[in-house]
């Protein structure tokens, strides 16, 4: 038997039907994309009846992709591209610039397993988030829901 039931992120993800278009967070302020909030609460009373958890995964550590790890490449050495991928940071995303983590590191090669594993970019191509006050408290918020 089991217990729980896990579902996918629920926040407003990057727009397709791809598994992986879920864990892109664009705004932890809405809950949009499987379903409504309204489906979210008639799925968590209806377990409950059950007497079954609900486990919602969360993505806190970057929002959506909006740029290619070759864009981002190229924007560490042209400050017209790389102002052009902030912008489309702060345009797709309730966040601010400073909500981001700079500079860009992509995460791999020799910073795959040193001391900026947790300040990378992942892939290259995620944005990832700094740990601060704001960014905590969307989060915190979120998690309110």
């Amino acid at each position: 038997g089991f217990d729980a039931v896990q579902i996918s992120p629920a926040q407003k993800s990057k727009h397709g039907h791809e598994w992986w278009a879920r864990y892109q967070p664009q705004d932890y302020g809405k809950i949009e994309g499987l379903g409504s909030w309204e489906e979210l609460k008639q799925l968590c009373t209806k377990t409950r009846e059950l007497k079954l958890r609900v486990i919602g995964d969360v993505v806190f550590n970057h929002m959506l992709v909006v740029g290619s790890c070759h864009e981002w490449r190229h924007a560490q050495k042209d400050p017209g591209k790389l102002k052009e991928l902030q912008q489309r940071l702060v345009q797709q995303t309730p966040m601010q610039l400073e909500d981001f983590q700079w500079p860009w590191l992509e995460m791999s090669g020799d910073n795959w397993d040193n001391e900026n594993r947790y300040e990378g970019w992942g892939s290259g191509e995620w944005s990832e988030l700094r740990y601060c006050p704001r960014v905590v408290q969307m989060q915190q918020q979120h998690l309110q829901l």
